[in-house]
Formats: C-alpha cells, structure tokens, sequence
C-alpha cells in the first residue's frame, strides 16, 4: 500500500523551526515508499517516500533524512490543518518495531494546504541515535521510524548503529 502526501508550506515551516533543510540527501538504502491504494481519501492519495542520507549511525550522534511528497493524482489534496508538518520520528530497537516515535515536530500553521495535481515537494530533517530520556543507543541493528498525522502508512527503514 502507498501514500501519497506533499506541502510546500510545511519545508518552510520546518527551516523556519530549525529542524530541517531543503538539501537533497543521496540515499544508501531504497526509499520507504507509500502510494495510494484504491479507493484512498485525505492524505493517503498521496505518494510518500523516505531516504536516510546513511545506513549507519554512531551511537548517540544524528543523521539526515529526506522526505519526499508527491500528487500524482488528477484531482487537489488538501492537507486540512498542516498535517504533514506534524510527523513523528525515532530510531528504535529492531526487537520493538512498535516502539514511541519520540522526536515531534511542532508547527505553528494556519492551514489548509491544498496540492494541485503534479504537486512535489521534498525535506530533510535530522534523526538522533538516543532514547527519549537521552541516553545514546546501542550498537546493532535498529529501524528508522516516522509516523505523519493523517497518513495511515508508518514508513521504516533498517540502519544500523555502531559504536
């Protein structure tokens, strides 16, 4: 099943915060990939994807990863309050893949945001090899993690953290 999900706005909103940039991040990995199933509505008519700029990460340190949304559809999406701003992200223990996505983006946002067929925008933000209370991770294999409010899709990734 894929998603589909894109916002101009929400790069913006996302620099403005700190947390992410526009530059593109070459992958090491194959995206994490969300398309429309049929029959989709809201966010899920759009197409999704997620790189990681590295398939390794040093304990405790961060890494990038860009985010991809697209509306290959022919008709408008309209995010209806910001939605693909409010993403949720972690690196978590591949023995808990149903672990908290405990990084949060916050966003002060007036939505809706309509896409018009075509629409594509993409963003890079930081993940951190740590737990919520700080601690660094350890060492072995882990799974890149993030949740969007309003997209059914949890899109994960393998990457390993090393010492």
């Amino acid at each position: 099943m894929v998603k589909r999900l894109g916002v101009l706005l929400l790069p913006l909103l996302l620099l403005a915060c700190g947390s992410a940039g526009t530059e593109a991040v070459e992958a090491k990995h194959p995206p994490a990939l969300a398309e429309p199933s049929e029959g989709a509505t809201g966010l899920d008519q759009l197409t999704i994807s997620i790189e990681l700029k590295e398939d390794t990460v040093k304990s405790g340190a961060r890494t990038a990863f860009s985010v991809t949304v697209r509306n290959d559809s022919d008709q408008t999406v309209t995010d209806p309050g910001c939605y693909l701003a409010q993403t949720r992200a972690a690196i978590i223990p591949e023995d808990d893949p149903d672990a908290e996505l405990w990084l949060q983006v916050v966003t002060d946002c007036g939505g809706p945001f309509e896409m018009e067929p075509g629409y594509e925008s993409t963003w890079t933000t930081t993940l951190i090899a740590r737990t919520k209370t700080g601690e660094a991770l350890s060492p072995g294999r882990h799974i890149a993690a993030l949740e969007i409010r309003g997209v059914a899709h949890r899109f994960e990734l393998p990457i390993e953290v090393t010492e």
